[in-house]
């Protein structure tokens, strides 16, 4: 069925003003909705958990064609440890409720509801939005947050697009999140291979243009964007400290690309060990490194 253009255009406003809440860790993926869209319309949601340990959850947005009159359907890709989350992923929450209990207006959007759902996973048991009788997982303190392998890439992708900080230094929360994804899924990156080296090149050549800058300094606190710039820039050289490691092998392969050879002395003799040397920095493709060094030499 042909989505209405007015209901479309709704939907697209929607995705393109819930992007900007970095500050609550929400992220949405820029969709291209036209004339010739139909239903259901699906988009992917990411919110990176506010505790310490920032796990990063993967959500799937739902439009169907009774849109706005009846909400969004929100599920989480992820597990999700709390009450009001099932094991499949379905959230017990009045607002996204289809019946006559539901509390949805039409006047809601994702941006509402995703926040709203932030504040439910901020505190699972406040009475507010535990009460009496809607448990839907009684054993929720016994779970983590898991996402499952053939999920990751997509997970992984989008915390890369959300960390950037285009439009606010908030975005620390998603350098947070990749970091703490890598941590329990170390190969994650390997889907992504290619966005990630530029992804970090990215990030290598902000921190660059970064180098020196504090906050300022007084008897008046720093600001909240200050304060936000400071921890991107910490949280940037964390991941590049432990990830980033292209430089050395450039500089080899620019040494290896030298046609005459004078001048590297001993230095030519590392084609004998080069297999070792490259599986030591990275496990990005030859290919892949021969095409950026020969960039590099010829600009």
């Amino acid at each position: 069925m042909a989505a209405a253009p007015e209901i479309l255009r709704r939907v697209w406003k929607e995705v393109r003003t819930a992007i900007s809440e970095p500050d609550l860790g929400i992220y949405v993926p820029a969709v291209c909705l036209n004339e010739d869209a139909i239903w259901p319309v699906r988009v992917h949601a990411v919110i990176v958990s506010p505790q310490s340990h920032s796990v990063p959850m993967l959500i799937s947005v739902t439009y169907r064609d009774t849109y706005p009159y009846r909400p969004m359907d929100l599920k989480f890709i992820s597990r999700v440890p709390h009450p009001l989350i099932r094991d499949d992923g379905s959230i017990d929450l009045d607002i996204l409720k289809h019946d006559e209990k539901s509390e949805w207006s039409p006047a809601l959007t994702l941006r509402s509801v995703l926040t709203s759902l932030v504040s439910v996973l901020n505190d699972p048991t406040h009475p507010d939005h535990l009460r009496e009788g809607c448990v839907a997982n009684a054993d929720w303190e016994l779970g983590s947050i898991k996402t499952e392998p053939r999920n990751i890439p997509e997970l992984f992708a989008t915390l890369m697009l959300a960390a950037m900080p285009i439009d606010d230094w908030q975005s620390w929360r998603f350098l947070r999140g990749l970091r703490s994804l890598l941590c329990t899924y170390p190969m994650a990156y390997t889907s992504k291979r290619t966005q990630w080296y530029h992804f970090l090149g990215s990030i290598a050549q902000l921190c660059t243009s970064l180098r020196g800058w504090r906050p300022a300094t007084g008897s008046v606190p720093p600001s909240a964007a200050s304060s936000a710039k400071e921890r991107w820039i910490q949280e940037a050289q964390a991941l590049l400290k432990r990830h980033y490691r292209l430089d050395p092998l450039r500089i080899l392969h620019r040494c290896r690309l030298r046609e005459d050879g004078s001048g590297l002395g001993d230095l030519r003799k590392i084609n004998r060990v080069w297999t070792v040397i490259q599986a030591f920095i990275t496990d990005m493709p030859v290919s892949e490194l021969m095409q950026e060094a020969s960039l590099e030499k010829t600009n």
